[in-house]
């Protein structure tokens, strides 16, 4: 792949000093974060830090622009995704860089909540006032970015996530029993993004399952995932129509006919529905196995 060819100067790395980013769970210490995240839940907040620092006399002789002419901020935005790209970006910190060059320690919190399959974090150093005095090819207008960094992250367990969310259901509409464990709402047009579309609400009041959540309790995961993954199915299956045939990449409608596809192969669909409907026990246990490889990591 070749390299864009900018209009106007921008920043070598020479004039930026990094520091890796690290991540903290409540309760942890930091550590380095790398393009994967092992062990991680919806149920855990994440607190992202790391320090940059720009050399402004550097900088300046790189762009062509005097040093008290140059005007320049630190911005860090994050986006969540999966099998459909990156999406939902949100700026996160932004600051101005002193004219002494100090270090910019960058830190906020990401809630679980907020999170997808992948995460993309990236910090930008943005031009944000013209100068006065500046070369033929210096940047000339705010908001032209300078220099970039991309950190892309896997979020374990592989495989397709819940946007999960936790909630008292005497406050949900439409309301399920207050002694449910969780309600899904998958939406009504399978060929939506999955992860945009299907939500699952776990009964905040139910403070035994939140602290099993929490604490990543691989059982109450397992069931958890396999009771979803029985419920979506079963509301597919019984419209004589569904088919996952020629599904759209990471769809709803392609999520669960990979489900299929792992938990009952080389079974016809009409075989799946059948045994849906007349043997329901066995149907669970095909998606709790389904269910254990994901969260195990095999699946």
């Amino acid at each position: 792949m070749s390299a864009v060819a900018y209009p106007f100067l921008r920043l070598a790395d020479g004039a930026i000093r990094q520091g890796a980013w690290l991540v903290t769970r409540p309760g942890d210490q930091a550590t380095v974060l790398g393009d994967q995240l092992e062990h991680w839940d919806y149920a855990v907040d994440l607190l992202l830090t790391r320090t940059l620092e720009v050399d402004v006399a550097a900088a300046a002789a790189q762009l062509q622009i005097p040093p008290d002419e140059l005007s320049l901020d630190v911005a860090v935005t994050f986006g969540v995704g999966g099998q459909g790209g990156v999406r939902d970006r949100r700026l996160v910190w932004r600051e101005p860089v002193a004219p002494s060059g100090v270090r910019a320690d960058v830190s906020f919190a990401l809630t679980g909540a907020d999170l997808s399959q992948s995460l993309l974090l990236t910090t930008e150093v943005i031009l944000s006032k013209t100068p006065s005095q500046r070369g033929r090819l210096s940047p000339d207008r705010p908001g032209l970015r300078l220099w970039r960094d991309d950190l892309h992250v896997a979020l374990e367990p592989a495989g397709q996530r819940f946007p999960v969310e936790a909630v008292s259901f005497r406050h949900l509409v439409p309301r399920p029993p207050e002694a449910a464990l969780f309600y899904v709402d998958a939406g009504h047009d399978l060929d939506h993004d999955f992860t945009g579309s299907v939500r699952l609400f776990l009964n905040a009041d139910q403070t035994a399952l939140m602290e099993r959540v929490s604490e990543g309790d691989a059982t109450t995961l397992q069931l958890l995932i396999g009771q979803v993954m029985a419920q979506l199915l079963r509301q597919a299956l019984a419209d004589h129509d569904f088919t996952p045939i020629d599904a759209l990449p990471g769809s709803v409608r392609a999520v669960l006919g990979s489900w299929l596809t792992l938990a009952f192969p080389d079974e016809p669909l009409e075989e799946v529905r059948i045994l849906a409907r007349r043997e329901p026990a066995r149907f669970e246990a095909a998606l709790s196995a389904l269910a254990a490889a994901q969260v195990s990591g095999r699946g």
